[in-house]
Parts: structure tokens; C-alpha cells; sequence
């Protein structure tokens, strides 16, 4: 692979179909339930991080209300770095409330309006009067500098700079994770809701870097997406499709697998970018579909809303012949923070644990809550019925003829072997997640008497600290508000 991360594209190998997933699952077997506020608890840092630790780092995470992002910010946090996070409404305190809560918070994590669609600072849907830092604890900062994030009376040439200049000043490495995340759009509307807010994001971010001295590396979010289908001439039942991170997709556009192709696109332009200077360095993560316990009671995730459907009873009393690859959020923070941080980070690098089929997930769910209410698949679905009823489904048919019957292998091996990474098992993960989904409301216990009482304690507290993070950050809001008016009344006067 090139020193830029663009592979050649090679040939993909094919092996027999062997799932890495345990078949069978000693539920007593597995470590103890660990929440999503807590990510240290079930993957420690790695050396790398720790040394990264004594000499704490001020990081950008663009899309911080997402999924993963959610993740990587409760780790930086938790590393003791300093994070400015952006999200595109900072006056949205149910969607921040859960990062205001995590440990750290409130002394090292500061949030900025930013859109991917935004050249400019004011422009778009984003307020001028919001692109400000306003700390986790709700009270807003004034100075200058780099503690409180090139505040003051900077603003105004800040938005003439650029949506994410305020985020990134002073800041050492850059998360960029913000990405739609959309599998099925309408047609003709896959450009405006997948494709240019990806390209035109990872446009706008790495401009807001070359224009911030203090940066020094990019991670950026991309997918196995960006390397599916590279080859689907050899496309077989029961064949799995090796893939590294030599890879490109090359079969998504925006009307074929369209999500696919946004991730494909946005990657390409950042190595463009990439390659045309030499003061920052770009590492981009490709996680495979990632679970786990979010940070964010949010249901509009793909993931979160997969697992949902499971335990719904969706997928009963037939599933589709389809291959599945998982990852943890917490082996994919840990990725991030490693490609960070890690002197000989460097390209692609494939983050992917367990593969299974996707009719396993829910036997997998079964055997670890026995005799619990969760109907698996009894039978196969047929790929040409799967086709016929994918509209009605909410899926785009291209996804079932590319996807369905196909498997993947994305192997992990340069992570493991350059970076050290290890990886939370399927079953692990997938307890995590229905416990900490359960316990929140958002899903239905399958078997209320294996409820384990951390995953309750735990969502207890972390809704009482966003609850009370949002009244304090609500209060805040409210008095600035209410100090701007009164000031504009005595000039006024």
C-alpha cells in the first residue's frame, strides 16, 4: 500500500466460510457488564495511550453526538485529554446532555457549532451568535488563547474563517468522525443527503486544519464500506471475499449503494487533500458494523436501530443469507485514540472482531438470555424475495444484488500488528448493548430475571447527571441570554 494509504486495488483473495463467532456462548463465562461512561473498564489503555496521558492533548471530534464519536469522546476524556467537540446545535441539550455527564466533562470538554455543509462560520443552518465555545459545564469562557480555545473578541474573523476554525485553534489532533449515516434514501437524494455532506465535509475540516498550525495529525472515520465489493465477479454462496486495506470499493455510486459510495468518496478526497501537504499526517479507521452500549440514549443509529428490529422480533420467522462483521465502539475508540497518538500510525486501517451471518445475531441473543423472549429466524429468505420486498422494507434493492449472499472477512491484521489493537468478542458486546438498551427504556428486557443490576445503576446515574448537566447547561444558557439582553439595552439607553 502507498505511503498516502491508497492501495493498489489488489485482487481479493476467497476462502471457505468459517464464522469467527463462537457457536455457542457460556453466558457465566463472559466479564462483567461494563457501560459505555465507563470505557476503561472493558478496554484499558494501551501503552501508547498511556504515554500519550502524561502530556494530555487538546483534540477536535467533529459530529460528537454520534455513535462512535460518543465513544472516542468518552475515552479522550477518560485518557485526560481536553476535547472541543462540535455538534450543529449547541443549544440542543437532550443530544449533549449524555456527553455533559461523562467523567471529565465538565473540566475538559467544550462544545462548538459546526456543520459539514458550513464553508463559513455563519453561513447555513448554523447561527453566527452560536459558533462559540461553550464549555460542558454550560458557562461560557471568555479570553483568548489556547485553555479556552481562541475565545474572546476573536469570533468575528473566526466566522469568516470557517465553520470548524474555532473548534480546531489550538488543538494538537483532529477526530474527524461526522459522516451521514443513511443506508436507505430515496432516489435522487442520495447526493444531497449522503455525498456532499461527506466530500464537502472532509473538505471543510481538513481546510479549518491547514489553516491551524497546531495540528499535527487527522484521524478520520471511514467504513468497510470503502472496501467492499472490490470484486463482486467472484461473488459465490458460501465463499467469504478476503479484504485488506489495499481495497477500494469499486462498484458504489450514487445510485448503487449509495451510503457505500459516500464513504468511498469522502475517504478518496481526504487523501487527496492529504497529499498535497506535508505538515499533518492523515490515518483513516475502516470499522466493520459497530455495537456495543452508546453513550447517547439516541435511537436514530443504524446500529442501535438493528438491534432494535432483533429484539423487536423483526427478523422472525425468516432472516436473509447475509454475512455480518461487528466491532465494538469501544475497540473502535480505542482505534481512533491509538491512530492518534501511536508514533507509527500510518494509511488504513481495517477495524474489524468477530464475523458471523446475520441470522446468528439473534441465536447469538438467544443464548445468552435462555428461555428469554427473542425470536430468531427459523428459515432463509430467498435472495429473490428479498429483492421484491426490499422497497417495502425501507432498503434499496442495489444493496440486496451486491450484498446479500456475499460474505466479508475484513482483516484487522495491520491494526492488530502496527497498533497493538485487540478486540471485544460478539457476544461480549452484544450483552453490553441489550443490557445498557434495556435498561434505558429502549428496548424490552428479553428475560428481566438475567437483568444484570450494573447496566440499571448505571443508566440511573448517567441519567441523573445528563439531567442534571442539562439544567445547568439550560440555566447557563439562559442567564447568558438574559446578561447579552440587558447589555444591549444599556447600550441602547
Amino acid at each position: 500500500m502507498a505511503a498516502d494509504g491508497v492501495g493498489d486495488g489488489g485482487d481479493v483473495a476467497t476462502v471457505p466460510h468459517r464464522p469467527s463467532a463462537e457457536e455457542d456462548v457460556d453466558r457465566a463465562s463472559l466479564p462483567p457488564f461494563a457501560p459505555a461512561s465507563d470505557p476503561l473498564a472493558r478496554v484499558p489503555l494501551y501503552p501508547e495511550e498511556v504515554a500519550a496521558a502524561a502530556k494530555p492533548l487538546r483534540v477536535a471530534v467533529t459530529g460528537a453526538t454520534g455513535f462512535v464519536a460518543g465513544a472516542v469522546v468518552a475515552r479522550l476524556l477518560a485518557s485526560g485529554h481536553t476535547v472541543h467537540a462540535t455538534v450543529r446545535d449547541p443549544s440542543n441539550e437532550a443530544a449533549l446532555a449524555p456527553l455533559r455527564a461523562l467523567p471529565g466533562a465538565a473540566e475538559r470538554l467544550s462544545f462548538f457549532a459546526a456543520d459539514l455543509m458550513q464553508a463559513r462560520g455563519g453561513e447555513g443552518g448554523v447561527r453566527a451568535k452560536d459558533a462559540r465555545r461553550i464549555p460542558a459545564d454550560g458557562v461560557e469562557g471568555g479570553g483568548g488563547g489556547r485553555g479556552s480555545g481562541g475565545e474572546g473578541k476573536q469570533g468575528e474573523g473566526r466566522q469568516r474563517a470557517g465553520s470548524f476554525d474555532a473548534a480546531l485553534a489550538g488543538c494538537d489532533l483532529v477526530m474527524h468522525t461526522a459522516s451521514p449515516f443513511v443506508i436507505s434514501v430515496k432516489p435522487g437524494e442520495a447526493r444531497s443527503r449522503l455525498v456532499e455532506p461527506a466530500v464537502r465535509g472532509v473538505e471543510h475540516v481538513l481546510a479549518a486544519v491547514d489553516r491551524t498550525p497546531s495540528v499535527r495529525r487527522v484521524v478520520m472515520t471511514s467504513s468497510v464500506a470503502a472496501v467492499l465489493l472490490s470484486d463482486v465477479s467472484k461473488t459465490r454462496p458460501g465463499v467469504v471475499h478476503v479484504y485488506d486495506e489495499s481495497h477500494w470499493n469499486t462498484i458504489a455510486s450514487e445510485t448503487v449503494l449509495p451510503y457505500a459510495y459516500s464513504k468511498t468518496a469522502a475517504e478518496r478526497r481526504a487523501w487527496e487533500l492529504a497529499s498535497a501537504q506535508s505538515r499533518w499526517s492523515l490515518v483513516t479507521i475502516l470499522p466493520s458494523l459497530v455495537l456495543g452500549p452508546p453513550v447517547s440514549g439516541r435511537t436514530d443509529s443504524e446500529s442501535v436501530a438493528l438491534v432494535m428490529r432483533m429484539m423487536g422480533g423483526e427478523m422472525w420467522p425468516a432472516a436473509p443469507w447475509a454475512g455480518l462483521a461487528a466491532v465494538d465502539a469501544r475497540d473502535v475508540a480505542a482505534a481512533h485514540c491509538l491512530a492518534g497518538v501511536h508514533p507509527g500510525a500510518t494509511g488504513r486501517y481495517i477495524v474489524s472482531g468477530d464475523s458471523t451471518m446475520l441470522h446468528r445475531l439473534p441465536a447469538l441473543a438467544a443464548q445468552l438470555y435462555p428461555g428469554g423472549r427473542i425470536a430468531a429466524p427459523l428459515f432463509f429468505l430467498p435472495k429473490w424475495l428479498v429483492w421484491l420486498l426490499a422497497p417495502l422494507a425501507g432498503l434499496p434493492r442495489d444493496a440486496v444484488t451486491y450484498s446479500l449472499g456475499m460474505l466479508g472477512d475484513y482483516r484487522a491484521d495491520k491494526a492488530q500488528r502496527e497498533l497493538g489493537l485487540g478486540f471485544v468478542p460478539l457476544a461480549t458486546s452484544l450483552r453490553d448493548m441489550i443490557e445498557d438498551l434495556a435498561a434505558r427504556g429502549i428496548i424490552r428486557h428479553p428475560k428481566p430475571e438475567l437483568a444484570v443490576p450494573a447496566a440499571a445503576a448505571a443508566a440511573a446515574a448517567a441519567a441523573a447527571a445528563a439531567a442534571a448537566a442539562a439544567a445547568a447547561g439550560a440555566a447557563a444558557g439562559a442567564a447568558a441570554g438574559a446578561a447579552a439582553t440587558a447589555e444591549g439595552a444599556a447600550k441602547k439607553g
